[in-house]
């Protein structure tokens, strides 16, 4: 007759769920595990997911087990084997679910290291600066792993000749913003592409000039959604396409003697680059 309790699941890390069922005159569940686990720690991984074991006595002389395996493979069950002790059933046991461990290990997938990527991109968009268009670029550093991403860059835009004031044509400006940001992605990839679906802040000054002279200077602050992929044409060199877009913090509107410069509450901003794989 079977002592209750003696079936038990025994978790070896990342090994398979055991199960050993046996008469108290056995060795205990707890042996069959300590003694699977220093068998099996060198091979962590293997697609195997439970052995179970079943051993009952046949009469004074005889004790029989029978065994099953469930893994990728299926499940087998082993033919039953006699033994005229216990104990030597339990060292059978081991022995086998050692074989068929190794005869399915897996291999252990290298760790992912941290990778640096450099981007260098141009992009124009609507309302950072006044009166809507502008143009610029952008130098991104990043700091990369398998799902997720952390960029910070710095990026400059301006435009030329804005005629602020359309009653007086004489009367344009020059205009230029330089800002630094900062943003976290999570990353789709896949062999030869990765999604970006980013999130970040941007701060910074505008400035402008009439003559010679820079005259004016605004802080210009916004938080932005900034979706975007990289194409791996080559092992080390992609192509960066992205998109941006959200409100300042606060929405700015500076004024001059002659009214509002025109600057919007939201801006949507395109851009092309190249990104470099600095590191694998």
């Amino acid at each position: 007759m079977l002592a209750p309790g003696l079936v038990m699941p025994l978790l070896l890390g990342s090994a398979p769920a055991v199960a050993w069922e046996a008469p108290p005159e056995c060795p205990t569940a707890a042996e069959v595990r300590a003694r699977l686990q220093a068998t099996v720690a060198d091979v962590p991984r293997a697609a195997v997911s439970e052995f179970r074991a079943r051993v009952t006595r046949v009469d004074a002389q005889t004790w029989r087990m029978t065994t099953a395996t469930r893994g990728e493979f299926g499940t087998t069950e082993r033919p039953a084997v006699d033994a005229g002790r216990c104990a030597e059933l339990a060292d059978d046991f081991i022995h086998y679910a050692d074989t068929v461990w190794r005869t399915w290990a897996l291999e252990e997938p290298p760790a992912r290291r941290l990778g640096v990527h450099v981007r260098v991109a141009g992009q124009v968009g609507l309302g950072l600066l006044p009166r809507g268009g502008f143009g610029g670029g952008q130098v991104v550093l990043g700091l990369v792993w398998r799902r997720a991403r952390l960029e910070v860059g710095l990026a400059a835009d301006g435009v030329e000749g804005l005629q602020l004031r359309p009653a007086n044509p004489a009367f344009r400006s020059d205009w230029a913003r330089g800002t630094l940001l900062v943003r976290g992605c999570g990353v789709v990839a896949t062999r030869r592409v990765d999604v970006l679906l980013c999130g970040g802040v941007e701060g910074g000054v505008m400035a402008s000039r009439g003559g010679a002279a820079w005259i004016r200077a605004f802080p210009s602050f916004n938080v932005h959604a900034a979706p975007g992929l990289v194409w791996w044409f080559h092992r080390r060199v992609g192509l960066w396409l992205g998109a941006s877009g959200g409100p300042f913090l606060p929405p700015l509107e500076p004024r001059g003697a002659g009214g509002s410069y025109g600057i919007a509450r939201f801006f949507f901003a395109g851009g092309l680059g190249l990104e470099f794989r600095a590191s694998p």
